[in-house]
């Protein structure tokens, strides 16, 4: 009886265990975002919030114009931290201090190409049959679009852009 019990119980457990994984195979979880601005001078901003989480790599990659399905988009841009940091984090991209510049920002020369700015989670979640993986959202822009923003103003989203202030961008998390 005893070992008709503990067949039972392993076999419940087993089952939970495949069924937690899979509802959570292929999940993502937004767990912070990005952005970009401009000051109004030419001076442009990378912006990350990392919500609950942290992050040491912000990266800005082409936009998918002109590449082949199998090619990754190009760095154009690459920016890191020797410790994590975590809130609300921007970086001034002509003087990036306390940020170490790994690949200098050289923007698409067409300004309606897109560049992409990307920040990597230190906290990436879990194998993604037992975790929902998690991300930040990334910002894609043309530098025509970002020029047509206002002067400080946060923008965000993809094909959706969002105009966000300093303080809206802190405040908004993916997962609230």
């Amino acid at each position: 009886m005893r070992h008709k019990l503990t067949l039972t119980v392993l076999l419940a457990a087993g089952s939970a265990i495949v069924l937690a994984s899979y509802l959570n195979y292929g999940k993502t979880e937004w767990s912070g975002l990005t952005g970009v601005s401009h000051d109004g001078n030419g001076n442009l901003f990378l912006h990350v919030n990392t919500c609950e989480n942290s992050t040491r790599s912000v990266d800005v990659v082409a936009g998918r114009e002109d590449l082949a399905p199998e090619e990754q988009n190009p760095v154009i841009g690459s920016f890191t931290l020797d410790e994590p940091a975590s809130g609300s984090l921007a970086i001034h991209v002509q003087d990036p201090s306390p940020w170490s510049v790994e690949h200098e920002l050289a923007l698409p020369e067409d300004p309606s190409r897109f560049f992409i700015v990307s920040a990597q989670p230190e906290d990436t979640g879990g194998p993604p049959f037992i975790k929902p993986q998690k991300h930040f959202l990334t910002a894609a822009v043309t530098f025509d679009r970002l020029m047509a923003a206002p002067a400080g103003a946060v923008v965000s989203g993809g094909s959706g852009l969002s105009f966000h202030s300093p303080e809206e961008f802190d405040a908004k998390c993916p997962s609230r």
